[in-house]
């Protein structure tokens, strides 16, 4: 007898932070978004509130610029869906600097929580995939010891400075088009196989 396959994830949760970076948001979202044309899927923004969640960073307010977009979440970390089968998250200026305390509060235990729970797993998550820097994000949580990742050539040491047993591959001089494309390459052909 055959084993039953494995049922396409359909639920996709991405996380939102006041700083992300719009492209790691964006980009995986509308690759997703074509796929949504033929296979279903739902779409659920996750942050701390319901209030709109900016991508103003203090590097562009120190330089006197207003230029930044907002993005309305779907659902809170309390209220988001326990059975999401993917999560996404972006990186961005959000996650470092003055502030990033208040900026990311609830972010690592709310990515911990969805993860594992006494050593078990938690819902039905079975990728969490990160978008440049939001490795970062997950390195701070240890979801990453002892695990294969990617990230950013540039944010490299500092990803590193938050495992303790983790190996890296990552990206050397790749543009940032192939690497979100990168970053999704697996996820995707999982869909279209």
């Amino acid at each position: 007898m055959s084993p039953t396959p494995t049922p396409l994830p359909t639920k996709i949760g991405i996380l939102i932070f006041p700083g992300f970076q719009l492209l790691d948001y964006a980009g995986p979202l509308d690759a997703l978004n074509i796929l949504s044309y033929t296979y279903p899927l739902s779409l659920y923004t996750i942050a701390s509130s319901l209030s709109p969640v900016s991508t103003q960073t203090s590097a562009g307010t120190e330089r006197g610029s207003a230029f930044a977009q907002c993005v309305m979440p779907t659902h809170t970390f309390e209220t988001a869906p326990r059975d999401l089968d993917v999560v996404i998250v972006p990186g961005g200026l959000g996650m470092r600097g003055e502030g990033m305390e208040e900026r990311m509060k609830g972010v690592g235990e709310w990515l911990e929580g969805m993860g594992r729970e006494d050593g078990e797993a938690v819902g039905g998550i079975r990728w969490i995939l990160t978008v440049c820097t939001g490795s970062e994000i997950l390195a701070r949580t240890g979801v990453l010891d002892g695990r294969r990742a990617t990230t950013n050539k540039r944010a490299f040491n500092e990803v590193c400075l938050f495992l303790r047993f983790f190996f890296f591959l990552f990206f050397l001089a790749f543009p940032l088009s192939l690497a979100l494309l990168s970053s999704f390459y697996v996820f995707l052909r999982l869909f279209l196989q």
